[in-house]
């Protein structure tokens, strides 16, 4: 819905961007609700997407985890506004950037569509008709609220199973599936709880102890893709209170997953089945880059320049990538493994941000 009204407004302007000179980029857009529920809607959609970095009395001003791509440029900002009558007109009103916002502010007094305004601590000239509303402000809104972006520089990274979904029953029946067909022994329950958070070798010597190395991994990723596409279809288990605490968190923080797992599209599966997909800046399978869980760790933390991270996990092997990592980790005792030896732990997913909040 948000990029629909966004698209929409800047192909109603379109002929009036045309005469003005100088046009560079867009750098900021207010949308403009039709009602008092139908702000109530923007703001739940937008903040699926992004981060509010200001809340005003005119509304909320929120900065993208992906920017939006328009034939002017890369969009980052976007207020939401409160539901006024007079704005009925128009959907939204961009700011743009242009060469020399003079020339703009000499038609004010000539051009009935130019206004000047100026507040305290900025200045703006107004191109308003029946069909378009523009702004071009000094300083840049861009520039007012990136002052504005909370923890930007702080990462809350976490693993996958046993962390934010749990897939026991599933990730057992796709394996003995695989079993049955190729005539091997049944995998026992007990084991398929002992795969989470292992590599794929380790998991094929732990499943399929009859084979040799390579057979074996052949055997788990058979099973994977099938469970990758039920996953898909029909999801996991999440944590109580998940999308909850997510939503929280990824105001403050940028969220990130790093999982051992030797597919992206088990991430992936989790992601979009899940409708969580929005929160997370980025993800990583580790198996499948071939490296270890403390490399993605820190790959995360190198590639999005992160100053302060924490990582959260259920197993000993998730303390101890984080360990070599050289962060804190915070153990999930509601996961896997309830007895760990450490200093930080939560008993459900709604007490992490409290305890972020001590150590980052």
């Amino acid at each position: 819905m948000i990029k629909e009204i966004i698209e929409k407004n800047l192909k109603r302007i379109e002929k009036d961007l045309e005469e003005i000179k100088g046009l560079q980029t867009i750098d900021f857009i207010d949308i403009f609700p039709t009602s008092e529920n139908h702000k109530i809607v923007l703001d739940e959609e937008i903040s699926k997407i992004s981060k509010i970095v200001k809340k005003t009395e005119r509304g909320n001003v929120y900065f993208l985890n992906q920017p939006i791509e328009t034939k002017y440029g890369k969009l980052e900002y976007v207020k939401i506004r409160i539901f006024d009558e007079t704005r009925l007109n128009w959907e939204a009103a961009a700011d743009f950037v242009v060469e020399n916002r003079d020339i703009l502010k000499k038609k004010v007094g000539t051009d009935k569509r130019y206004s000047y305004i100026k507040r305290p601590e900025w200045d703006a000239v107004e191109f308003k008709t029946k069909d378009t509303l523009i702004y071009f402000l000094n300083p840049l809104a861009s520039k007012v609220y990136g002052r504005n972006k909370i923890n930007m520089n702080k990462g809350i990274i976490f693993d996958l199973d046993g962390t934010l979904w749990e897939v026991t029953d599933a990730t057992y029946n796709n394996l003995n599936r695989v079993a049955k067909k190729y005539n091997l022994e049944e995998i026992k329950l007990e084991t398929v709880k002992k795969l989470f958070g292992r590599n794929t070798l380790e998991c094929a010597r732990l499943c399929f102890p009859s084979l040799n190395d390579e057979k074996a991994v052949e055997l788990i990723n058979e099973g994977s893709i099938e469970l990758n596409n039920e996953l898909k279809e029909k999801g996991g288990n999440l944590y109580a209170n998940l999308e909850d605490t997510l939503k929280k968190l990824s105001n403050e923080y940028m969220l990130f997953i790093v999982s051992n797992s030797g597919h992206t599209e088990y991430v992936e599966a989790f992601l979009n089945s899940s409708g969580l997909n929005s929160y997370f800046k980025d993800y990583i399978a580790a198996s499948a880059l071939k490296i270890t869980k403390a490399e993605g760790i820190q790959k995360v933390i190198n590639d999005y320049k992160l100053e302060k991270a924490v990582y959260v996990g259920d197993m000993i092997k998730d303390l101890e990538a984080a360990k070599i990592a050289n962060i804190p980790f915070i153990h999930a005792k509601y996961g896997y493994m309830e007895n760990l030896e450490c200093e930080y732990s939560i008993e459900s997913m709604d007490q992490l941000p409290n305890i972020v909040k001590e150590i980052i």
